[in-house]
């Protein structure tokens, strides 16, 4: 083989690894990254009924200011039933000041509720997460984002254990994602997103042990094709 052949052959091998580099980092994002293109759709969620009040978090999943979140985080148990906050109201993380959402539909069932933002100029500062149409497989690097512990907007990340497991709340059997991930009071709501910072769920609660104490290192998320069940029905 000549020289300028080997040389040739070496560059185009260098090219090719090169840009599959590239693709590779573009498909499988780092978390601050995956962080920075998602903080501005995920928001904390305050509800307020007289002296009732509950925080969360939620997703924004379209231009026109629509958020996902849980049906638990927007209502609160009066008289063993189920009743809406008077008052709910989102803000991002770098902001102050909250801003008034309302409730347009929701599934006491499948823990889910759909909001949408009042105000029209503040909806275009929010940016819209991609729902994940594909597969999802145990193993795979996830990143929860939400209000954790009412502290603002965090990410904690780990790993996909169970991509489809089945817990009986309140008599009926549900599936959920589990997840080896740290979430806390505030994340319900909150986003469960794969290596592509796509959604791949809602974080939704933790198991409690025979006492009653939250088990630690294993959060539970709503899949994201029972939130697109429900945005379709």
């Amino acid at each position: 083989m000549k020289k300028s052949a080997f040389f040739l052959s070496l560059l185009n091998l260098a090219l090719l690894a090169i840009t599959g580099f590239f693709l590779i980092r573009e498909r499988l994002q780092a978390p601050e990254r995956i962080f920075a293109r998602s903080v501005n759709g995920i928001v904390e969620v305050r509800a307020v009924a007289g002296d009732r009040e509950s925080a969360g978090s939620a997703v924004v999943i379209s231009a026109a200011g629509e958020l996902i979140t849980n049906f638990h985080v927007v209502t609160y148990n009066e008289d063993g039933e189920r009743v809406i906050f008077e008052e709910i109201s989102v803000r991002m993380a770098t902001e102050e000041d909250y801003h008034e959402v309302e409730v347009i539909r929701t599934d006491a069932d499948n823990d889910l509720a759909l909001l949408r933002v009042v105000d029209a100029e503040y909806r275009a500062k929010l940016k819209a997460i991609a729902l994940e149409k594909g597969k999802i497989e145990n193993g795979e690097t996830c990143y929860a984002i939400g209000n954790m512990a009412s502290q603002g907007i965090s990410i904690s990340q780990g790993i996909l254990s169970n991509t489809s497991v089945r817990i009986v709340i309140d008599g009926e059997a549900r599936s959920y994602i589990q997840a080896e991930i740290n979430i806390a009071a505030g994340s319900s709501g909150g986003a469960l997103l794969n290596e592509r910072g796509k959604l791949i769920g809602i974080t939704t609660l933790r198991l409690k042990d025979q006492y009653g104490n939250p088990q630690y290192g294993y959060g539970y998320s709503i899949p994201v094709s029972v939130i697109v069940r429900f945005l379709n029905a």
